[in-house]
């Protein structure tokens, strides 16, 4: 994949971030990327209570978490191998309007090549989650890109 692809491709990401009927999305999800770890805030931006279920959260383990794919270098950007470590947590976290909750995910832990690539090439970390709640309606999809510098 080509760098003005891979730049195409983060810009079609960021048009796509937008919810339903233009109205603002229920929740919000910011990443920050420090030393090798994502830093993660999840916050209910509605009016209302949200039910999520823990293994959902963007920090979980496993295949309802935060979905990532990792790409070395700038010119011919290679992408790192996932591993996928299997966890279900359906215990349920309530989130009141506007209350925040953080947590973090070491990227060498899902990506072993990681330490090799990160002391010597920016990594570009594409992310997706969607938490998922005990009751309707669906929450949005959301995306976004992080880029590590050596």
């Amino acid at each position: 994949m080509s760098f003005f692809r891979l730049i195409f491709f983060v810009a079609a990401l960021a048009c796509s971030v937008a919810w339903a009927d233009s109205k603002t999305p229920p929740i919000s999800l910011e990443v920050v990327a420090r030393e090798g770890v994502l830093h993660m805030r999840l916050t209910n931006t509605s009016d209302r209570r949200i039910s999520i279920y823990k293994g959902s959260l963007p920090w979980a383990h496993g295949i309802l978490g935060i979905h990532l794919d990792a790409f070395a270098g700038y010119h011919a950007p290679r992408e790192l191998e996932q591993i996928m470590i299997p966890a279900h947590d359906y215990n349920v976290i309530e989130l009141e309007p506007q209350q925040s909750i953080d947590g973090s995910k070491k990227l060498a832990t899902f990506f072993p090549e990681f330490a090799t690539y990160f002391k010597k090439e920016p990594i570009m970390i594409f992310w997706r989650h969607r938490p998922v709640t005990e009751e309707p309606p669906d929450l949005p999809m959301l995306h976004g890109l992080v880029v590590l510098l050596p």
